[in-house]
């Protein structure tokens, strides 16, 4: 009796039993190892969809906050290359005028205007002053609607509630504007479509081919990135103003990474008026 409990006591698991074993092992295995995949292909699908909309909404918010400070009548897009640009020019202050050389009146560069706010971070040397531009070639092409300021700010009159302001040279301006406005104005800033990226350009050389010459790459700026032609068409397109509304700027945009699309379709207005 006592070798029979002994030979109870040291019996193993059969060969039958093991490979039982391994088999259920296995098998609950590439169970577990599937609903991992599953959850992290969830994960990556779920951050790659926020990552396009986050980089869309950014975008987005951008172009409308820029665009709805642009010079009234600025904004024109630029094709060529498989690259398409929308330019415009940002205005830094703006004022009603009292007196401004008008063509046929004697030249002058001196300007009477409302006092505005001179903030030396927005108000300085190098901006330029437009009144009545009613098309994009009246702000790009040499025109008598856009010229510059004298660099010496010093030799402005900031006294009372009307100021003197002195351009680099005597000007006569081609019209009067029919609300007195008087704009202050910056270089202009382009977004350019190169590829699917979506770049941001600032203080370039006029355009270079189908892009911004710039001096400083540094001003070159990745804004978005993944960005598709929707129907093979440009993202940009603009409408003139007219008598019965402002101008508008409309973004088709497509955001495509790991088989997600996001569509947008945004149409911004130019609020300011000549």
């Amino acid at each position: 009796m006592k070798a029979l409990c002994s030979l109870k006591k040291n019996k193993g698991f059969t060969l039958v039993e093991l490979v039982t074993v391994i088999i259920v092992v296995g098998i609950l295995s590439a169970g577990v190892t599937k609903f991992i995949q599953f959850g992290t292909q969830i994960f990556v699908d779920t951050s790659s969809r926020d990552e396009l909309l986050s980089s869309a909404r950014f975008l987005i918010e951008r172009l409308n906050r820029e665009l709805r400070t642009a010079l009234p009548n600025s904004a024109r897009t630029k094709e060529g290359g498989g690259f398409q640009c929308l330019e415009y020019t940002p205005i830094t202050v703006s004022t009603i005028y009292i007196d401004i050389p008008v063509a046929p009146e004697n030249a002058s560069d001196e300007l009477e205007v409302i006092k505005f706010d001179n903030n030396a971070s927005r108000y300085n040397t190098g901006l330029r002053v437009a009144v009545y531009t009613l098309t994009s070639n009246d702000v790009y092409v040499a025109t008598n609607k856009v010229y510059d300021l004298d660099d010496d700010a010093t030799k402005d009159t900031r006294v009372g509630d009307v100021w003197t302001v002195t351009l680099d040279s005597a000007i006569t301006f081609a019209a009067d504007s029919p609300s007195k406005r008087l704009y202050f104005i910056e270089s202009a800033i382009s977004y350019c479509i190169e590829g699917t990226q979506m770049f941001r350009y600032q203080n370039y050389a006029g355009y270079v081919g189908d892009l911004p010459n710039m001096a400083s790459p540094a001003k070159k700026m990745l804004m978005a990135d993944n960005i598709y032609k929707v129907d093979g068409e440009f993202p940009f397109s603009v409408a003139a103003a007219t008598q019965y509304r402002n101008s508008t700027v409309l973004a088709k945009l497509k955001f495509s990474l790991n088989n997600e699309d996001i569509y947008f379709n945004n149409e911004i207005q130019v609020p300011n008026v000549p």
